[in-house]
């Protein structure tokens, strides 16, 4: 893909996940509004500019793909493969294990308070397709033994990147409860945080995306930029500036790291700088 095409492209997707940039100095911007359902959710998208049908579109695509990850009712999505698999070991990506590490985590510290296999009761209960009714205690018996996050296994493979994930044939999970979470010790501001994402205690994240995975680590700081999946930000490093700190507007714009990036403690990483996972600078 043509970096200028990626860049500009980026930046509508900032700016359409909300993101409050100065327009004062680019006079009236056109903006596009579309609404979809995605996740249970009705969603307003806006983004503005040029772009503006791109930064749509681009958004759009990211929500279906989580949509796709993550929703238990999506045919296409892992949690569906994982609920149907009728005891057979299903295979996942590092993201859906990191996220199952977590709530077994979090299942046995808490002696079974977080339990991602109570689905079934969600649905009995009609959380899920919104026919609520209060279920006759035997019911609730039946599906009792399926709820067990003990028995839901993971285990490493051979490929590094992929993980398989066993349990019992009448069971069935839901990541709801940690899927869409990312923990904040830091402070942020006007900034869309992804699910599975890091801010450390001191860090800094301001006007800026960050995607699934990323870590931003203590003290750093994130301004104006988009961070992309499963990125290190070091501690004490900088990455993007406010457009006021440039002294030719023309040389400010958007920093975006690619995927996999790691930005090592203390470094500085300047506005409109564009890199991938090599540390290598792409010109725009």
């Amino acid at each position: 893909m043509n970096h200028k095409r990626l860049h500009t492209r980026l930046l509508a997707l900032l700016l359409c996940c909300a993101l409050v940039l100065p327009l004062s100095a680019c006079g009236e911007a056109k903006s596009t509004t579309q609404q979809i359902f995605a996740m249970d959710t009705v969603m307003d998208l806006t983004a503005y500019g040029k772009k503006a049908d791109d930064g749509i579109s681009a958004a759009i695509s990211i929500i279906n793909s989580m949509d796709t990850l993550l929703d238990p009712e999506n045919e296409r999505s892992k949690t569906y493969e994982i609920n149907h698999a009728m005891g057979s070991s299903v295979v996942v990506n590092e993201q859906i294990a990191k996220m199952l590490r977590t709530a077994q985590t979090v299942y046995e510290r808490s002696d079974g308070a977080l339990d991602l296999t109570t689905y079934p009761l969600s649905k009995l209960w009609g959380f899920i397709d919104q026919n609520y009714r209060v279920p006759s205690d035997a019911e609730i018996e039946r599906l009792l033994p399926c709820v067990d996050m003990s028995k839901v296994q993971l285990a490493a493979t051979d490929d590094s990147a992929n993980y398989l994930v066993t349990m019992p044939a009448d069971m069935s999970l839901s990541f709801g409860a940690v899927a869409k979470g990312c923990g904040i010790l830091g402070e942020v501001k006007n900034s869309v945080l992804s699910y599975n994402t890091q801010v450390g205690q001191g860090a800094s994240v301001s006007y800026s995306v960050v995607m699934p995975g990323a870590v931003i680590e203590e003290g750093a700081v994130v301004q104006y930029a988009i961070i992309g999946e499963r990125c290190r930000v070091g501690r004490g490093a900088q990455v993007g500036a406010p457009p006021e700190t440039a002294q030719d507007p023309a040389e400010w714009g958007i920093a975006v790291l690619g995927p996999d990036t790691v930005i090592a403690p203390g470094e500085v990483v300047p506005a409109k700088a564009l890199l991938d996972r090599h540390h290598g600078e792409v010109e725009a």
